[in-house]
C-alpha cells in the first residue's frame, strides 16, 4: 500500500504532498526520504514561508476548537476546584503556543476578579526552535505576571511521554490540538458505496469503509468527493503508474488512516498511548479528519475503563476527550450540552 503524509497549508488543514514509496531496500527507501525531504526544504518550504508572510505568521486557532476548549478548562476546574492553586497542563506538539496562549488568556480574563487559577504549563513540539513561544511570552505580561509559568521540551512527544511516565509525572490536562492528523496514512482506493451517499459537496467524510483493495482495512472516506474521481483517478495513477478502470458500482476516492495506536503511539512494542492516560486525568484531542472511533476503534469503554466524549463535525475539526475517570468525563457532558 503507498500512501502519503500530509503537511499544513497556510490555514492550518493538511494537503497531500508525494511521500517516497515504502522500499523493502532500506537504502533506497533512505535515500527516496532524503531527496524528499530537500526537495521540500529547498523548494517547497521557501514558498509556503513566502505566502503565509503574506498572511501574517500568526497560526490560525479555529474557534471550533478554542472554545470547546475553554468550556473543558472551566468544567475541569469545577470538577476538580483544589487544581485552581496549580493547574497543570502540557500542550504536545504547540507550535508557537498560539492556540494554549488563545485558550488560557480567554479562561482566565473571563474569571472573576476575586478568583486566584495559577497555571503550570509543559510546551513540547518537534519542530519548533522554540517551542510555545506565544505562550510563554503571555506569561511576561503584567495582567498575568505569577499567574502563568511555562517550560519548554523540545523533541518526540512519544519520548517525552514516556520519561514522564518513568518519574511518575501528572498532569491536569494533556492537550494535542491539530497534530495526530500529520499522522494518518493518506490514499486514494476503490470502494463501493451507496449513490445517495456520493452526491452533494466535496467537505465531508463517510463512515469507514473497507476499500476494494487488499492489505487496506477500515478507512474514512471522503464520499462526498466523487464529483472529482477524474482527479483521483490522475492521483492514483501518478501513485501507482496503473490506470484504474471506471465501473458504475465503484468509485475511486481518497481516504485516510487515523488508527493512532497503530500508527503514532505504539512505538518498540510499547503503548505510549496508556502512559499518556497514566499521567494525564483527561486529554483532549482536536482532529480532522476523524472522530474517536476513527482514532481508537479498538477501545471499548467497558472492557478497558477508558472513557470519552466529543464535539464532532464531519467538515472540520472535532475535539475529543478522553479519561480513564467516568465520573470526569460524565461531568463535562453535563456540563456542555453539545459534547456527546
Amino acid at each position: 500500500m503507498d500512501l502519503s503524509r500530509p503537511y499544513r497549508t497556510v490555514d492550518g488543514h493538511p494537503v497531500f504532498i508525494r511521500a517516497p514509496r515504502f522500499e523493502v531496500d532500506k537504502t533506497r527507501a533512505q535515500r527516496e526520504a532524503s531527496d524528499a525531504r530537500k526537495n521540500f526544504e529547498q523548494k517547497i518550504a521557501p514558498l509556503m514561508y513566502t505566502i503565509k508572510g503574506l498572511a501574517s505568521t500568526r497560526e490560525i486557532a479555529p474557534r471550533l476548537i478554542a472554545d470547546p476548549l475553554i468550556r473543558v478548562v472551566r468544567a475541569y476546574l469545577s470538577f476538580n476546584p483544589l487544581s485552581k492553586e496549580f493547574l497543570k497542563v502540557t500542550d504536545l506538539g504547540c507550535g508557537t503556543g498560539s492556540l494554549l496562549r488563545n485558550v488560557m488568556s480567554r479562561f482566565l480574563d473571563s474569571c472573576p476578579s476575586d478568583e486566584i487559577i495559577n497555571v503550570y504549563a509543559l510546551l513540547n513540539d518537534d519542530s519548533r526552535a522554540q517551542p510555545g513561544r506565544q505562550f510563554h511570552n503571555l506569561s511576561l505580561q503584567e495582567r498575568y505576571a505569577g499567574l502563568l509559568e511555562s517550560r519548554t521540551w523540545k523533541g518526540d512527544m512519544r519520548k517525552m511521554i514516556t520519561e514522564l511516565h518513568s518519574i511518575r509525572e501528572r498532569f491536569d490536562i494533556s492537550f494535542i490540538n491539530r497534530v495526530l492528523d500529520m499522522y494518518g496514512g493518506y490514499g486514494v482506493f476503490k470502494f463501493k458505496l451507496d449513490p445517495r451517499q456520493t452526491k452533494g459537496s466535496c467537505s465531508s467524510f463517510n463512515e469507514t469503509k473497507l476499500a476494494d483493495e487488499p492489505n487496506v482495512g477500515d478507512v474514512l472516506v471522503f464520499s462526498e468527493s466523487n464529483c472529482h474521481e477524474g482527479a483521483w483517478h490522475a492521483i492514483s495513477y501518478i501513485f501507482e503508474r496503473q490506470v484504474h478502470e471506471t465501473t458504475p458500482e465503484f468509485h475511486l476516492l481518497p481516504s485516510v488512516d487515523m488508527k493512532m495506536r497503530k500508527n503514532f503511539f505504539t512505538k518498540n512494542g510499547t503503548d505510549i498511548f496508556a502512559y499518556l492516560l497514566e499521567i494525564s486525568r483527561l486529554v483532549v484531542v482536536s482532529i480532522f479528519p476523524g472522530d474517536f472511533k476513527a482514532l481508537f476503534p479498538e477501545i471499548n469503554s467497558a472492557k478497558d475503563k477508558i472513557f470519552h466524549c466529543e464535539k464532532t463535525c464531519p467538515a472540520s475539526y472535532s475535539v475529543i476527550f478522553i479519561s480513564k475517570s467516568r465520573e470526569l468525563i460524565e461531568f463535562i457532558k453535563a456540563q456542555c450540552a453539545d459534547f456527546e
